[in-house]
């Protein structure tokens, strides 16, 4: 496959990916949809007349319904109200409803079926957290196009003094930034689909009362879903970038051997480190995973399902990756350059690409 093909064909692939994520934002937007737990008032509804949406379109995959209803509060008060798409369907009677109405801080009214009130933690986090993505592949998208027409700018942009090619960043691995990146990620995704069973009960009027309350007595710390989002695709990017910066410069080391490394003679060699306080570090985690499991059977879960039981044990979960990938990728800057220069003589004797000098 030639480059322009090559190139072509990535930026139709980016295209893609950018409109199955605005497809799937816009489903989960759908789905997700309500207030809190507490609602302000609860009736029941029957649906008289129903417009269709999808199975494809701007409300995401799969059909659904926008509906006029009669409703019928609590309080005996009847009044006609439409409801979003997704929340009723035709022919149905009597279906419990809730509204809440918007306040000072609230962004909307919200008006919907009473089933479970499991998704009202995630609407927010759920939200921002596909909306970073859609961002990215919006971005992606856009490089990989203008490469289609502007093929020489971007390649001119990638050189540099110390030019190395892609394959040879392909190469170089540097295990716990990269690991530590998806750990912010899957951090983030566990913390938002444990809020779902703590909600798992229909709304109350004023209030509203947890069918589990024993997830929140066994957790470590219970910080908001949707500042562990923010922060932590934030911390994400952040790793992602120094790691990116870190393995070009490795690769570089790789290619350019002492070369780069001498490149200014006023930093100063970086001096061994000890390792001893990765491993103390990895085994705080590590101690901290076994408090989090021992607070999980103390909790009193014994006969509760398998979701509460990952619900409850996601802070032990989440340090315990955390120390096993702390204490796995142990890995000082003086080590790793050794192993490069390692590899660089490897390759100059091997008859590879020997660097003594750049390429201006």
């Amino acid at each position: 496959m030639t480059n322009p093909t090559r190139r072509l064909v990535k930026a139709l692939a980016w295209c893609l990916a950018l409109v199955l994520g605005l497809l799937v934002w816009s489903t989960v937007a759908r789905v997700t949809y309500g207030g809190p737990p507490e609602a302000d008032r609860l009736g029941s509804a029957t649906s008289t007349t129903c417009t269709e949406h999808g199975p494809v379109g701007l409300r995401g995959f799969g059909t659904s319904y926008t509906c006029q209803a009669e409703v019928r509060w609590s309080d005996g008060e009847t009044e006609v109200a439409e409801f979003p798409a997704g929340q009723l369907r035709p022919g149905k009677r009597d279906v419990p409803v809730y509204l809440d109405t918007a306040e000072s801080g609230r962004a909307e009214t919200t008006l919907g079926r009473n089933d479970t009130a499991k998704y009202s933690a995630v609407r927010l986090p759920a939200v921002l957290g596909l909306g970073f993505l859609v961002v990215v592949l919006a971005l992606g998208a856009g490089i990989a196009v203008y490469r289609v027409f502007r093929p020489d700018e971007a390649e001119q942009a990638k050189r540099g003094e110390w030019p190395v090619s892609r394959a040879e960043v392909k190469a170089v691995r540097i295990p716990r930034l990269q690991l530590l990146a998806g750990w912010f990620v899957f951090a983030v995704a566990y913390t938002v689909l444990a809020t779902i069973p703590r909600y798992d009960a229909p709304r109350g009027e004023g209030t509203f009362t947890s069918p589990w309350p024993q997830i929140e007595r066994a957790l470590l710390v219970d910080p908001p879903a949707t500042g562990v989002v923010i922060i932590g695709l934030i911390l994400a990017v952040l790793v992602w970038v120094i790691h990116s910066t870190v393995r070009a410069d490795a690769a570089r080391v790789r290619r350019y051997g002492p070369a780069f490394l001498a490149r200014d003679q006023r930093k100063k060699p970086e001096r061994p480190k000890r390792g001893a306080a990765d491993l103390g570090f990895g085994l705080v985690l590590l101690a901290v995973a076994l408090w989090g499991t021992i607070r999980v059977f103390t909790s009193g879960i014994a006969d509760a399902p398998l979701t509460v039981w990952l619900a409850s044990a996601r802070d032990a979960v989440l340090f315990a990756c955390l120390g096993a990938l702390w204490l796995g990728t142990g890995e000082t800057a003086h080590q790793r350059i050794a192993r490069l220069l390692a590899e660089h003589q490897e390759r100059s004797g091997s008859g590879g690409t020997a660097g003594g000098a750049a390429t201006s």
